[in-house]
Parts: structure tokens; sequence; C-alpha cells
């Protein structure tokens, strides 16, 4: 599957099957999201379109150190604002709350894939048994099955797995801290 911005790259360079294809990932999501908005299905169909329209008309604005996902929403919710500004739509408190919520939500998930990425980082700075046995342990696999598998007994397993936590935990908290 090629990625978003990839993508958006091959639409930036002709090809509008690029772009349709980015529809077709994400008309549906980007609809459901812009119902936390806005609760008229026409009204909602506008926007997304509109939407779509903005990055054919804008299509150099986009800036690929931010994700196409992340970049698409965040226009999305300029343009539903605008229109509940625009119409004088009063919202009422549970809605105002569950925006405020998804709002918080996005840029968690942001934050998260950023420390994640740092986390990849991490690891791979590990020695390669702690590489291995941490990414056998995401996996599911037991300390006991790890063992067998890097060639150690279960408790020098152990204690590679604890510190290789240990020093993943501290770099991390740098990180966040």
């Amino acid at each position: 599957m090629i990625i978003d911005e990839d993508l958006y790259k091959s639409f930036l360079n002709g090809n509008n099957e690029s772009f349709n294809e980015l529809v077709m990932r994400y008309k549906t999501q980007l609809e459901r999201f812009i119902n936390r908005y806005i609760k008229d299905k026409e009204t909602i169909q506008d926007i997304s379109q509109d939407v779509f329209l903005y990055l054919i008309v804008k299509k150099k604005d986009y800036d690929f150190k931010y994700s196409f996902k992340t970049y698409l929403y965040t226009i999305a919710r300029c343009r539903s604002i605008n229109y509940l500004n625009r119409n004088r739509i009063m919202l009422d408190l549970d809605d105002y709350n569950s925006i405020l919520e998804l709002d918080e939500k996005i840029e968690y998930k942001i934050e998260l894939k950023e420390l994640y990425k740092k986390s990849i980082d991490e690891i791979n700075k590990l020695t390669n048994n702690q590489k291995m046995s941490m990414l056998l342990l995401k996996d599911g696999f037991t300390n006991r099955e790890i063992a067998k598998i890097i060639g150690k007994n279960e408790l020098e397993t152990k204690m590679i797995i604890y510190r290789a936590r240990k020093k993943l935990k501290n770099k991390l908290e740098k990180e966040v801290l």
C-alpha cells in the first residue's frame, strides 16, 4: 500500500488518480469526523468536499513534515468551525465538550506518534540481545521463549529485559520531561 505522503507527491506531479485514492481512503472517516461538529448530513458532505477542494486549490501548501491525515483533519476541523461561526449555530454543552475532547485526543495521538518514533530510535540503540528481547516481548513471547530464541538462560534473559527497559525508561523520560 502506498503511503499517503507518496500519493500526495504523485498528485503534485500531475497524477490525479493519486488524489482520487486519497479521497477514497479518507472520505468516510472525514465525514464521521465532521459529524462531531455538524449534524446535518448534506452539510457534512459539503464540508468534506470543500476540504478536498481546498487540497486541490492549495495543493502546494501542504508541509510534508506533518502526516497527511493530520493535515486533512486540521482543515476539516477549521472548515467545520467556520461553518458553525458563519451560520451562528449554537452547540449545546455536550457537543462542545465532545469537540474539546476530540481535539485533545488528536493532539494526544500526535504526541504519541512522536513518542513512538523516539521509542523506535532508542530501541535501535540497544544491544542486539536487548533489542531482540524487547521486540519478542512486544510480540507476546514469554521470558522462557525469548531465552530459547536468543540462546540465553531465563535468568540472563530477565536481566537483559530489565536493563533494556531501564535504559529505555531513562531515555524516554528525558524526552517527555
